[in-house]
């Protein structure tokens, strides 16, 4: 027997005819009535409320309507679906401007310059902004950006790179290096390459970088053979050993540098082995962590993180006193 509903009870009728009207594209309000086992009077009703109701974004016969007449004449549904998105979206001169410069980069690589298809991407996407063109975007020699892309050149033609490279201790270097993998690492693009000379992977941040240039030398088969080790830091024979003690909220340090953990505690405590390749970098590296980090060997680092600590707060560095250790 049909029954009369209410509150909550209507709510869900509502959503139900639309579900399943999506399925029934047209059936009789008794029908419906019957499916349903309410009156006629509160199909009729829903539906009604259905029709002027319209969510974020879309008013009411956005995304459908129902054939008023079949529905008011012959006590008919109809639904009928719109589609929600009438025409081809278009992005912006900003979003096409990136996605150009990308597409224009691989144009002038060699292996791409005979493939039309990058050409007519561009051209499509000209098309497709609110302008109707395309803002050129020029990059820098000499900026981050100009030397990614050689990175990238490099890295697609499978060729060697070289740069002059500035190190964390303020050295200057020409290498010649092998690109393998670019990843980014604490906001910072790095370079993951093999150098023959040192027969290794190492890491190069791309910031660092001056005047990268494409080699005509293709990488050597040392080069693809090598194995990339998924960690932040690779460490070099030269590094320096620092045992450390970290707390969980600082267990990134140990992962950041592929630490040897050599114990671990009920607290979650660790205490693990890192290879620093600059020391006066360590006392940035552990203020970092707020409190979460200890050095607790050698000496030589632990003052060095003293000292930093001291600094920071506007004191005299105590391994510059004539004083003893606590």
């Amino acid at each position: 027997m049909a029954k009369k509903i209410t509150g909550a009870d209507r709510y869900n009728l509502m959503l139900a005819l639309v579900g399943y009207l999506i399925h029934n594209r047209e059936v009789s309000m008794d029908d419906l009535a019957s499916h349903f086992k309410v009156t006629r009077e509160e199909v009729r009703s829903a539906l009604v409320t259905v029709s002027f109701s319209g969510i974020k974004g879309y008013d009411p016969g956005d995304l459908f309507e129902f054939d008023y007449y079949k529905f008011n004449h012959e006590g008919v549904v109809k639904l009928i679906l719109k589609p929600a998105i009438d025409e081809v979206p278009r992005i912006s001169q900003r979003q096409a401007a990136a996605l150009s410069a990308g597409l224009n980069y691989l144009r002038d690589i060699e292996i791409f310059a005979e493939q039309t298809e990058v050409t007519e991407l561009i051209q499509i996407l000209a098309q497709g902004t609110t302008g109707g063109s395309i803002p050129e975007i020029q990059i820098v020699p000499g900026t981050r950006a100009a030397e990614l892309a050689s990175v990238r050149r490099a890295m697609a033609e499978q060729r060697k790179l070289e740069f002059e490279y500035h190190n964390m201790r303020g050295e200057i270097k020409r290498r010649i290096v092998e690109p393998l993998l670019v990843s980014l690492e604490d906001k910072n693009i790095t370079l993951r390459a093999f150098v023959q000379e040192d027969g290794m992977v190492k890491n190069f941040r791309v910031d660092r970088m001056r005047g990268a240039k494409v080699l005509d030398e293709p990488i050597s088969a040392a080069a693809k053979a090598a194995e990339v080790i998924d960690a932040n830091y690779i460490a070099d024979q030269t590094d320096t050993e620092v045992t450390v003690e970290v707390a969980p909220e600082a267990h990134r340090l140990i992962s950041q540098f592929n630490a040897e953990v050599i114990e671990s505690r009920p607290d979650g405590t660790k205490v693990g082995i890192i290879k620093i390749g600059h020391l006066p970098n360590l006392g940035r590296l552990i203020a970092s962590y707020g409190g979460s980090a200890k050095v607790l060997a050698p000496q030589a680092a632990r003052e060095l993180v003293r000292d930093y600590a001291l600094s920071a707060l506007g004191e005299t560095a105590m391994s510059n006193l004539d004083r003893e250790d606590d």
